[in-house]
């Protein structure tokens, strides 16, 4: 295969942007770019200073605090009864 001049540059399509490419582009770029959120990548647990542990999620913050009741069934009871249902 030969060209006429081979400093030519052939078959390319130049286009007559200035400054910024088409918003359609924009667009695409942006949506790569962001992550759509979701409770994965916006929500975290942290401890706070007072040694309280906290989960974040957008702009909501929640103590978080586990309550067992003294009388209550033990966690192998639990357990056993969650296995159970998991069977039925």
């Amino acid at each position: 295969m030969t060209f006429e001049n081979p400093t030519r540059r052939q078959n390319i399509i130049y286009t007559d942007y200035i400054d910024t490419p088409p918003k359609e582009l924009l667009k695409q770029w942006a949506t790569e770019r962001e992550p759509k959120p979701t409770l994965d990548n916006t929500s975290f647990y942290a401890v706070d200073e007072d040694g309280e542990t906290y989960f974040y999620c957008g702009g909501s913050r929640l103590k978080v605090c586990e309550h067992f009741a003294n009388t209550g069934k033990p966690v192998g009871a639990l357990i056993e009864n969650v296995i159970d249902y998991a069977a039925q």
